[in-house]
């Protein structure tokens, strides 16, 4: 899954809870994804840092 299908499905579930409200399942979801997106560019900040020390 590449990080434009993620920001999507970021999107997808920002209409859920305008539309839903946020249940429980929502937020779950919300959780889930915006954690796998910071650890992603976590993930990605720290390989360019190393890098640009080589």
């Amino acid at each position: 899954m590449n990080l434009g299908s993620k920001l999507d499905q970021y999107v997808d579930i920002l209409r859920d809870i305008h539309k839903t409200g946020a249940t429980e399942e929502v937020r779950s979801r919300l959780q889930t994804l915006v954690t796998i997106l910071v650890t992603q560019n976590i993930e990605q900040r720290d390989y360019l840092d190393g890098k640009g020390n080589c």
